[in-house]
This record gives structure tokens, sequence and C-alpha cells, in this order.
């Protein structure tokens, strides 16, 4: 596993979804293009979300009463999450090969 201080060689595509996924995050994008290897402690961060219970409860019971529109925005919220997750895991693949 590098050290904090070395770089890591990540792939152009990689690291232009890091960028999307989080639009505003400049230090994130400064880390990502100087290939720090500290770039993943910020991802590791970001991954840890998660989705109240109760948000997925009252989720289902309004889209029993017909109403859609927050299980499409419990959709997104997870979708989102899944995202990040990936991010992560494919850091630690470019980062420590794993």
């Amino acid at each position: 596993m590098p050290s904090a201080e070395e770089r890591v060689a990540y792939t152009d595509e990689f690291i232009e979804r890091v960028k999307t996924q989080y639009p505003h995050d400049e230090r994130l994008h400064r880390l990502m293009d100087d290939g720090a290897f500290f770039a993943g402690r910020y991802l590791d961060d970001f991954s840890n979300g998660r989705i109240d219970p109760k948000d997925v409860v009252a989720a289902v019971e309004a889209s029993e009463n017909g109403d859609e529109e927050l299980l499409q925005k419990l959709k997104s919220d997870a979708e989102d999450l899944i995202r990040r997750e990936e991010l992560y895991k494919e850091w630690g693949k470019q980062a420590c090969g794993n």
C-alpha cells in the first residue's frame, strides 16, 4: 500500500467520475488531479451515508396512496449512495490493488 505522500496513477475516467459525483469539492478535485493517495480518505468519508428507515416507510406509504414523489426521491438517494460506494471501491483497486 502506498504511503499518504505517494502518488497514484488514477485513470482519467476515474478522475472524471469522481469530479462528476462531487462537482463542488475543489479540494478533492486537486487531490485527484495530483494523484494523492489521501483522496481515498475523502471518498471513504463520503461513502458512509445511510437512508433513514423512517424515510423508507414514509415513501412506501405515500406510494401506496398514489404519491410516487417520495419513492422517486428515495430511489435517487439510494442510487447516489451506490455511486459513492462504487467510487470508494474503485479507489481501493487503483490505489491499493484490492
